[in-house]
């Protein structure tokens, strides 16, 4: 009986230091949705979900960005659905609320086009 209430009492310690971070920006061409769950102070899960917004996904042929976050994709396809989706995690690196996140993001076209944006998410 004390182990239950031991692994309860830490399932609720733990749940109650968690802080969910939701960072977004919205453009004619581009949607970035960041979201991180700092479990503790200083280790961080998150995701980056980039949107394709005009409706022809299909021409964008590859896509990359480089984040203050530290994380680097260049050359990766995105989805039927102009999307990608990048999760990741970390320890001793987490963002806090206050920081801003920038952003760097270029795409080539099938027809060999490129294009450069760069964000802040705040």
């Amino acid at each position: 009986m004390k182990r239950i209430g031991l692994l309860i009492l830490t399932f609720l310690f733990l749940a109650g230091c968690s802080e969910i971070m939701e960072k977004s920006y919205e453009g004619d061409v581009w949607n970035v949705e960041f979201e991180a769950d700092q479990t503790v102070e200083a280790e961080e899960t998150s995701s980056i979900t980039f949107t394709y917004l005009p409706n022809n996904p299909e021409d964008v042929d590859t896509f990359g960005f480089v984040s203050s976050t530290g994380i680097t994709k260049l050359g990766i396809p995105l989805d039927q659905n102009g999307m990608h989706t990048d999760n990741s995690g970390c320890r001793g690196c987490a963002q806090t609320v206050d920081n801003p996140i920038d952003i760097d993001m270029t795409w080539v076209t099938v027809d060999g086009e490129e294009f450069e944006k760069s964000i802040t998410l705040n």
